[in-house]
């Protein structure tokens, strides 16, 4: 009963309106119901899995254990696809969810979209979108090449005078002092 009450609330801010279910509608008007269903689904499941990686993998960093987490690693690594599968599920739910409603009458085609959403401002920020990814994609190959260059410790295996700082863009450019094996 509560349940009820929430959704009157969340869909029209009154305590007493009425839910209308899909049951309202004749079986010919109803939209499909599969497709959202499954990639809401798929979107929250890989949500999910992103964050027990990261939980996980923030526990083995504290507790020092990341090293050994041979597992943790390969799921973490397999795991960078999730976002972008995780993104377009979220989109399939959105628009398949709404697209019926429009098709059949439902909801006024004026209402399903943006009001001041006009050619010029999605072509402004089509270009913002591709320019700031093309500089966070060009910077993260830029970033990942000089830590493959630097080679695993940036060091060849030989001990240092000094602690290896925490940032890893750091030792980019210079290479720390390296004990020499007469010391």
């Amino acid at each position: 009963m509560i349940v009820l009450w929430l959704g009157s609330i969340v869909a029209s801010m009154s305590t007493t309106s009425r839910e209308v279910g899909l049951t309202s509608f004749p079986a010919q008007d109803r939209p499909p119901v599969l497709i959202p269903f499954l990639t809401f689904r798929v979107m929250v499941g890989c949500g999910l899995i992103m964050l027990a990686l990261a939980w996980l993998g923030s526990w083995r960093i504290i507790k020092h254990r990341i090293e050994k987490s041979h597992w943790l690693l390969r799921c973490i690594f397999l795991s960078f696809p999730l976002p972008f599968i995780a993104t377009l599920a979220g989109w399939y739910t959105a628009e398949v969810g709404r697209q019926p409603w429009v098709v059949y009458g439902a909801l006024r085609t004026a209402k399903a979209m943006t009001p001041f959403l006009t050619a010029r401002t999605v072509e402004i920020s089509l270009a913002v979108y591709c320019v700031v990814y093309s500089f966070i994609f060009a910077f993260g190959t830029y970033y990942i090449y000089r830590l493959l260059r630097a080679g695993p410790a940036g060091l060849g295996g030989k001990p240092l005078h000094v602690p290896v700082p925490n940032r890893p863009m750091s030792l980019a450019d210079k290479m720390p002092a390296i004990a020499e094996a007469g010391e």
